[in-house]
């Protein structure tokens, strides 16, 4: 008799402390689903047309666990806009200009829980803005290309579609923004012109207005880290990075990827 008693006593704890973990893993998913994170990972790719080059780009994204990607000089063509096709990424946004120019995409992993509400292309392949909701929260993100002259026009341009879609929304902006916020910091050459080009004034402005900050700088003040190489002028720079609201800034974090396979480096956000 005192034997039977002894498994029924043991298997009685065994189920109570069974119970108790399902109870633990439901709360913890629960949590993550209502306090999700995400990874936005912007790239100037420099081309995606080649189908080797694109399997070692989407390879590399994959490792960097990107659960949004935004990639600037795709150079695709209208009719190759399925091109970028990856069981990963089940909504893709393009927008074309030539098969040597420019190109931006956005592109969404099925595992994020993302509703479009809105998006705005560029038929220039120079940007695009999508208003999303992800773990219930409102974000309006923005992958763009700027030219690589100075051209204020641009950004004043890209904030006014920005106004139109950016109501009641935290603002994620990436991309290859082509100048640096801070000459000093920003370019591992010493230049004798150390004050911001015009675009950069103009940029620098709409931050203040809307409370934006750069994410990378402000969690990293005074380190030198760059994500562009210059043949031409031989010196490194920090044109790729994430702006966000500065309300957020510190549930959020940045990095920067070795440059790889292009031009430029990689550069990914958490939050």
């Amino acid at each position: 008799m005192t034997i039977p008693k002894k498994k029924k006593k043991k298997k009685k704890k065994i189920t109570i402390k069974i119970n108790k973990y399902i109870k633990k893993k439901k709360k913890k998913n629960t949590d993550r689903c209502i306090y999700g994170h995400f990874t936005v990972t912007s790239w100037n790719v420099r081309g995606i047309r080649s189908q080797a080059k694109k399997i070692k780009i989407f390879d590399y994204v994959s490792r960097l666990n990107a659960d949004i990607v935004f990639f600037q000089e795709t150079h695709l063509l209208k009719s190759e806009e399925k091109s970028l096709t990856d069981s990963n990424f089940n909504k893709i946004y393009n927008s074309c200009f030539n098969s040597r120019q420019r190109g931006v995409s956005v592109l969404l992993n099925k595992r994020l829980p993302v509703n479009i509400i809105n998006s705005i292309i560029d038929p220039e392949g120079r940007y695009i803005i999508i208003k999303v909701v992800i773990y219930n929260k409102c974000f309006t993100i923005l992958n763009l290309y700027a030219p690589n002259n100075d051209d204020p026009d641009f950004f004043h341009r890209i904030f006014l579609e920005l106004s139109d879609l950016s109501a009641d929304s935290s603002l994620i902006i990436g991309g290859d923004f082509n100048l640096v916020l801070n000459t000093s910091l920003d370019r591992s050459s010493k230049c004798s012109n150390t004050k911001p080009s015009r675009s950069a004034k103009v940029l620098m402005d709409y931050m203040e207005d809307l409370g934006i900050g750069d994410v990378w700088r402000l969690n990293n003040p005074t380190k030198k880290e760059y994500t562009f190489f210059s043949p031409v002028h031989k010196s490194f720079s920090r044109i790729d990075f994430f702006l966000s609201n500065n309300s957020i800034v510190h549930k959020i974090s940045s990095k920067i990827h070795p440059i790889i396979i292009s031009d430029h480096a990689p550069i990914s956000l958490t939050l």
